[in-house]
């Protein structure tokens, strides 16, 4: 059974894919692109093009609601990795290294791998 947190992630994982989706066909369809040769006013012109795109296409809301959902699946998963009796356990090795690095988010995705395996406690 997957937990409400598991399930929340993967939803906003699911939502975010799909704004990117859309902000990469609108940022082909209206031609974003820079260039060295440009000069400072068609750099800003592109860059309002782009901003509009990922306003329309949702992919900053999707964003925000991503991130939202990994930090609280993250903290869920913490728990409930903390929970788990054998401290060999590669759940506790993942998180161990994730908690231990310089830079946490080179290993996010592997964390967030893990604790989506983890089965949901009894309710």
């Amino acid at each position: 059974m997957v937990h409400p947190q598991q399930s929340a992630y993967l939803a906003a994982r699911q939502q975010f894919d799909a704004a990117k989706r859309r902000l990469v066909d609108l940022l082909t369809d209206r031609k974003v692109c820079y260039d060295l040769a440009m000069t400072e006013p068609e750099i800003n012109d592109m860059c309002q093009r782009e901003i509009d795109c990922e306003h329309k296409s949702g992919y900053l809301d999707a964003q925000d609601v991503l991130n939202t959902a990994e930090k609280s699946l993250i903290a869920w998963g913490r728990q409930q990795i903390a929970a788990l009796a054998d401290s060999q356990r590669p759940e506790r090795k993942a998180l161990e290294r994730f908690e231990e690095a310089r830079y946490p988010f080179q290993l996010r995705d592997k964390l967030i791998e893990v604790i989506l395996r983890l089965p949901s406690p009894p309710a």
